[in-house]
């Protein structure tokens, strides 16, 4: 989820790309804390849970888009800190890292895209899969999309 624009930061700053770096950071970013800051109350409660998506470009920069991917990179430590901050309140907050999805975004790149339908409906047994209530941990094999819940109490000490 989010938008990408390609730009290249060596050629000279022109009035358009104001606009697109302001969107860009605006809806990677901003947005996604945002949403969570007007609506964690409500989902402050047991079995509670945010999912943050992210991208593979969080932790291998596009050079043709280095504010998608930094904007992501900022999602993903945005997500660790919060996750530390609603342990409390026993709200599960997980990162989502799909594959390449077939959106108009990712039109002419990459074979074997997912459609954005079986994304969609790969999101709640993956995140159900990832919330620890005993249903079992998450294995990338069976799901296309990989979630990451952090560290837990136990192995954050190790």
């Amino acid at each position: 989820a989010g938008v990408q624009f390609s730009h290249s930061i060596t050629d000279p700053f022109e009035d358009g790309d104001s606009a697109a770096l302001s969107t860009e950071i605006a809806l990677n970013l901003e947005v996604p804390i945002r949403l969570t800051w007007s609506l964690i109350d409500h989902i402050a409660r047991p079995g509670g849970a945010i999912v943050n998506v992210t991208s593979l470009t969080a932790l291998h920069p596009k050079t043709s888009a280095p504010v998608y991917s930094a904007s992501k990179a900022g999602l993903r430590s945005f997500t660790r800190a919060l996750r530390a901050q609603a342990e409390p309140q026993s709200i599960h907050v997980m990162e989502a890292i799909p594959p390449l999805v077939d959106t108009a975004m990712t039109a002419g790149r990459g074979k074997g895209k997912i459609s954005p339908e079986a994304m969609a409906d790969a999101m709640p047994s993956a995140t159900a899969a990832s919330v620890p209530a005993g249903i079992g941990s998450h294995s990338s094999a069976f799901c296309p999309v990989r979630l990451s819940r952090g560290p837990t109490k136990t192995n954050r000490a190790l």
